[in-house]
């Protein structure tokens, strides 16, 4: 479904407000499409580029605005990322850089000693392949959903 907005000055506006419809509870996590895994990612192809930064874009809707804690799990139930945020009443995006925090990184590597996870040129250190979950919780009310890197 789509919102169509015309206006004296000649211009059409397209909105899908699909996602709208969806809304279940006063905290509803939109759904997520796959990301594609790149071994370039916080690494540059050339010295003067910047390096490229990957980043998944999570959709929120809340029906009360204020703070809002979320967590990224691995298969293995480890915590590889997690912020505290503000979001307003309604519908939100929360920008993540698909980077492992600095504090979960020890322990990631305790669970994961087979696998240790390298730092790309960047210095930063990035999810590799696998499912997560990511968990949004605000006050009593708490949403899941699983993402994948493919």
């Amino acid at each position: 479904q789509h919102l169509l907005v015309g206006t004296h000055g000649r211009s059409i506006y397209k909105a899908d407000i699909s996602v709208l419809q969806e809304i279940r509870s006063n905290l509803t996590l939109f759904p997520t499409e796959d990301i594609s895994y790149s071994k370039r990612w916080g690494n540059s192809t050339a010295t003067w580029r910047k390096p490229n930064q990957p980043k998944v874009v999570f959709k929120v809707y809340t029906a009360n605005g204020g703070t809002v804690n979320w967590s990224i799990k691995d298969a293995k139930k480890t915590v590889v990322s997690s912020a505290e945020q503000q979001l307003d009443k309604g519908y939100n995006y929360i920008d993540y850089t698909l980077t492992i925090g600095k504090k979960q990184l020890t322990n990631y590597h305790r669970k994961n000693k087979k696998n240790p996870l390298e730092s790309a040129q960047n210095g930063k250190y990035y999810l590799p392949k696998g499912t997560y979950i990511l968990t949004i919780e605000q006050g009593q009310n708490s949403t899941s959903q699983s993402f994948a890197i493919k």
